[in-house]
């Protein structure tokens, strides 16, 4: 946990390094999560979820399509597996991302985007109250999308997938591997 206050506050100390920072929320429509385990593969449906997030952006001085950037997210509850009430794991995708715009007009444009980066992983109430002796590892955070601009007004769709590793008790460990199809509005600011 505290590495991802101390990454969360570093990104928001260098908010006026960067042209644009936008927030944005929205939901993760649809997922699947795969556990793969020494002794196979198994795939879940998942529900939906709340999603919340920033990044920051520089346009480049040359090519005015293109945007580079930071962004950070936080996946409401970030459950990745439901045990009735108790959670398993929350997730905090900290990415670069980089997007191409097509420019329709002075104030609006679509862009296609793509994210890559850490996802760092939080214990949850199953590691603590159920099995004390394991622990979740983050992964890789990876991520394509669609969306618009319109007078700083932002809206996504995005495709992505989050993956940790879970450790049990005996040190056998399991990939999970979070694949999801979210959709965000949010709102940019000029720095």
């Amino acid at each position: 946990m505290k590495k991802i206050l101390i990454i969360a506050t570093i990104l928001t100390a260098n908010i006026f390094a960067f042209d644009s920072v936008t927030y944005f929320g929205g939901v993760n429509a649809e997922g699947e999560l795969t556990i793969k385990s020494p002794t196979g593969e198994q795939k879940q449906q998942q529900g939906y979820k709340l999603v919340a997030g920033m990044e920051l952006n520089n346009e480049l001085r040359n090519h005015k399509n293109i945007e580079l950037g930071l962004g950070i997210k936080f996946w409401e509850s970030g459950t990745y597996y439901d045990y009735g009430k108790v959670k398993f794991a929350a997730t905090v995708p900290v990415y670069a991302t980089a997007k191409y715009k097509f420019i329709l007009d002075r104030t609006s444009n679509v862009y296609v985007k793509g994210d890559l980066g850490y996802n760092f992983a939080i214990n949850g109430d199953y590691q603590e109250d159920v099995q004390p002796n394991t622990n979740v590892e983050g992964g890789l955070y990876t991520g394509v999308g669609i969306g618009f601009e319109a007078n700083k007004v932002i809206g996504e769709i995005n495709y992505n997938i989050s993956r940790v590793k879970y450790v049990d008790l005996y040190s056998v460990g399991r990939n999970y591997e979070n694949a999801k199809v979210s959709a965000t509005i949010g709102y940019k600011l000029d720095m």
